[in-house]
């Protein structure tokens, strides 16, 4: 495992730093899910489980239905182009079932695919039931997986320990979505010392995208928690694609418990030090502390262990121990990711070639973003991240040039205003 540091927090001081950082922040921005998105996906939500609180058939009766991952943890993102928007959604028996794990996921693969409406599929997977929605503006699915309380638990809600079908092997693998959620929740309310002027950069970014649907405020939240989640997904499909491991990329529940471990370690460290960060340095101090917040690790243990912070029999790299690549991706990816993190602080002669790099690691929008941002800094005679020093005063000047172009043309008599000589002997 890779652990080098990225750069020294040093670096993200200064002119050119505090640039780079309102623009990452007008990135994060830009590749949260908006919020007419959200709606849609909360429609579609709403449409299973409405038809699943009153089924046809008696062995799915009394299911008590709430979504579980990104859209319980608020770290919903954009999807990329090609790719489906999706919402994770629970059906949980809190009395248990007589059926075996592939007969319940069998059973209720048949209620969706009878009543689901739908034009897209309707498809079983290993442990859900995926509902896809051909929506040529939103291509969506919606991934519905039955549970079952754990032996002793009689929650009606679906807290605490559950179980789920895994319809491979036949067995009920262990869950708890609810609480994984709720740890979440409880590191994003640690107080983390940020700095006064990132505190409002990041409060005028949520601003500026806001609408006053509650749900979406959190969805679209600037804190360093969410923020460094969200960075670690979107980067993390973009360098699978081009990088073709998606079969071995760190999965969203890995990434987000070695954000959460990470950001309460640098946020006790921080406080112990009294010293407050920027949110770029915030977000790097939580990327570097990743790989050490595993509970297991090679060479100094037999193997991967990274156990749900609520509920340790349930191991999040158990695939690691299976084959090596997952680790070496993870490692290969968090080194790239590193580099990412400090794309602004270098020193790009060209300009088109920074907005790639950028759009390259975290997606059209990303550069769409960094192209408004870089042209109203040019207008504005403000900070440039990414730039040359040579090449932002080039481009300064071009802006001042046309200005004044500009100006002297307005400012010029037309034949409306003050006719000519000729006009008047016309």
């Amino acid at each position: 495992m890779n652990t080098t540091t990225g750069p020294a927090y040093g670096l993200f001081r200064g002119t050119r730093a505090r640039s780079w950082e309102q623009l990452f922040l007008r990135i994060m921005r830009s590749i949260s899910l908006p919020e007419s998105s959200y709606e849609k996906l909360e429609g579609h939500y709403a449409a299973i489980a409405e038809l699943l609180t009153d089924p046809t058939d008696p062995e799915l009766k009394d299911l008590y239905i709430f979504p579980q991952g990104s859209v319980q943890t608020r770290t919903l993102v954009r999807p990329l182009p090609g790719a489906e928007a999706d919402v994770d959604a629970v059906a949980f028996k809190s009395d248990g079932t007589s059926l075996t794990p592939r007969e319940l996921l069998d059973r209720l693969l048949a209620e969706l695919e009878a009543r689901a409406r739908t034009q897209g599929d309707v498809t079983r997977k290993r442990r859900c039931v995926t509902v896809s929605y051909a929506d040529k503006d939103l291509p969506a699915h919606v991934d519905v997986t039955p549970a079952v309380p754990s032996a002793g638990n009689t929650s009606k809600d679906g807290t605490g320990p559950l179980v789920v079908p895994d319809y491979p092997s036949n067995e009920m693998k262990p869950t708890n979505p609810k609480d994984f959620a709720q740890w979440v929740m409880s590191v994003s309310k640690v107080p983390f010392p940020l700095e006064a002027e990132t505190t409002r950069m990041a409060e005028a970014a949520a601003k500026a995208e806001v609408e006053p649907m509650p749900d979406h405020k959190e969805i679209v939240a600037m804190d360093p928690l969410r923020l460094a989640i969200k960075l670690c997904k979107r980067h993390r499909d973009l360098y699978a694609r081009r990088s073709n491991c998606a079969d071995h990329q760190p999965i969203s529940v890995l990434i987000t418990t070695l954000v959460g471990k990470a950001y309460l370690t640098v946020a006790a460290a921080a406080r112990a030090n009294q010293r407050s960060f920027t949110m770029l340095e915030a977000i790097q101090a939580i990327v570097d502390r990743m790989p050490h917040e595993f509970d297991e690790a090679p060479p100094m243990a037999r193997e991967w262990r990274l156990e749900n912070p609520r509920r340790s029999d349930e191991n999040f790299a158990e695939k690691w121990n299976v084959d090596p690549k997952y680790a070496a991706v993870f490692d290969a990816w968090h080194a790239n990711l590193k580099w990412t993190l400090a794309l602004g602080l270098e020193q790009f002669a060209d300009r088109g070639a920074f907005e790639q790099e950028v759009g390259v690691a975290l997606g059209i929008d990303s550069r769409l973003a960094t192209h408004a941002y870089l042209t109203a800094a040019a207008k504005a005679g403000d900070a440039m991240p990414g730039l040359s020093d040579v090449l932002a005063k080039r481009l300064h000047d071009g802006e001042r040039a046309v200005s004044t172009l500009l100006g002297l043309a307005a400012s010029a008599p037309t034949r409306a205003q003050e006719p000519t000589e000729t006009d008047r002997l016309g």
